[in-house]
């Protein structure tokens, strides 16, 4: 589930499961492929003071993409551009399979 824009971080008027979606704020089109859900929960993580297990409840997250975000963006702080090249550096998928 994407609730916020995985490129600029604004909320979207509605939740993303599955599919594309352009965000009003940026004009950037993303889909729900596994980065843009990653890159998505990272501004959430940066934005709100969320425990990791209230993350990984709201946004679906799998045990590893809860350690990942727990990992790099809370204990590291990697900033936007930095989690986005270590997601394409260990190969996070950003194509969307319907």
């Amino acid at each position: 589930m994407i609730y916020v824009c995985p490129n600029c971080g604004q909320s979207l008027s509605h939740p993303l499961v599955d599919g594309i979606c352009i965000c009003t704020s940026c004009s950037n089109l993303f889909d729900s492929s596994n980065q843009s859900r990653l890159l998505s929960a990272a501004w959430i993580a940066r934005k709100k003071n969320y425990t990791i297990e209230k993350l990984k409840s709201k946004l679906s997250l799998s045990e590893s993409e809860a350690d990942l975000i727990s990992d790099k963006v809370i204990v590291e702080s990697y900033s936007h551009e930095e989690f986005l090249k270590y997601l394409q550096k260990i190969k996070i998928s950003n194509r969307c399979y319907l």
